[in-house]
């Protein structure tokens, strides 16, 4: 009997352990080659190496320190854990790669990738292929060599039923007009990626159908008027940065919004950058003022202050602020009209040791 339980014991092999068991011989070898070559020995040792990765194989990426004939074993055991594609430069791209993960990963949620000429049919494939489960889109133009500059895509994409957050860099203006056929995004990010140049974009017409649109960033664009612009573009937006931008329109009333960073702007019209924050009095959280020239003096920024009563952070470029000891006193007045307390207070950051100074002191 003892010398039948020796002989069956002596037969077992790696076979014969379990999954938890195999996952700590797998988290022993240091080199992925050497897991995937384990795993393309037997069938149950492939499935004990997708028990293995199915925490760790999240992203695919060409970059990535696995060699080229391990990827076939690799996604078609653990394609179904994948959630992510990036590929941050377009030289990098793989072909057969994408078609890799357009086969054997059924559950991807987000695409960044750099696209030209080359590989743009290929990441619009690999995109509608995960149409049904894509979150999350970032897409940047190559734009270093004008003969590798990609056509225009956008029109060419499918609706993106799960797409909630799209960032879109480098696209021209006839380009980003198609991003609102992405009816379901709740955030959004546009940058022209030209810092010398403001390229003019009719804002509020090309979004007025991303009625779910909460945060909108911008970058290096010159806001004009649109002439179909909808009475409210923005019914749920809260958050709103405008970035290196110049607004040559008046900006909407954005019913929901509760912090406006308004950062390194300049205005053609007259004192719009004012409006803007001052008609959003009722709902501003969070506000961030820097621009140069300032965009107020000392009774501007008390105004601020009075007609955003919900204010508990302001980050402010007070270049034309000067705090003598009757405008502190004034201000802490509206604050404490405001509601402003020790256990609610507000959190001001502003430009200027000097300023900082005589704000402290006339405080102390």
């Amino acid at each position: 009997m003892a010398t039948a339980a020796a002989a069956a014991a002596a037969q077992r092999n790696i076979l014969d352990l379990p999954f938890e068991v195999l996952d700590l011989i797998y988290k022993e070898l240091i080199y992925q080659l050497d897991k995937v070559n384990l795993a393309k020995a037997d069938a149950y040792l492939g499935e004990a190496f997708a028990f293995h990765s199915h925490q760790q194989l999240k992203t695919v990426a060409p970059w990535q320190y696995i060699p080229r004939d391990a990827w076939p074993v690799l996604l078609s055991l653990c394609g179904t854990t994948v959630r992510e594609y990036l590929c941050s430069n377009s030289h990098n791209w793989s072909h057969p790669l994408a078609k890799l993960v357009e086969r054997h990963c059924p559950h991807l949620e987000m695409v960044d990738v750099n696209v030209n000429a080359d590989n743009c049919n290929s990441v619009r494939s690999m995109i509608a292929n995960a149409r049904a489960t894509i979150k999350e889109i970032r897409l940047d133009v190559d734009n270093r060599i004008k003969a590798k500059i990609p056509p225009m895509m956008l029109h060419e994409y499918p609706e993106l039923p799960q797409l909630r957050k799209g960032t879109f860099v480098r696209f021209t203006n006839e380009e980003v007009f198609h991003i609102q056929k992405f009816s379901t995004l709740v955030e959004l990010t546009l940058n022209t990626g030209k810092p010398d140049h403001y390229q003019a974009i009719k804002l509020f017409e090309i979004t007025a159908s991303l009625k779910k649109l909460r945060t909108l960033k911008l970058f290096h664009y010159n806001l004009v008027e649109s002439g179909a612009a909808p009475s409210m573009p923005f019914p749920c937006l809260e958050f709103l940065q405008i970035n290196y931008c110049e607004i040559s329109t008046e900006m909407p009333h954005c019913p929901k919004l509760t912090s406006l960073d308004i950062l390194n702007c300049k205005s053609s019209s007259e004192n719009v950058l004012n409006r803007c924050m001052l008609k959003h009095g009722d709902t501003l959280v969070n506000l961030k003022i820097d621009c140069r020239p300032s965009l107020c003096d000392g009774e501007g920024f008390l105004e601020i202050l009075r007609r955003c009563k919900r204010l508990r952070f302001v980050y402010a470029q007070a270049q034309r602020v000067k705090f003598t000891r009757d405008f502190v006193a004034t201000m802490m007045d509206i604050l404490q009209d405001n509601g402003v307390t020790t256990d609610e207070p507000l959190h001001l950051l502003i430009y200027g040791r000097t300023k900082v100074s005589w704000l402290r002191h006339w405080l102390s």
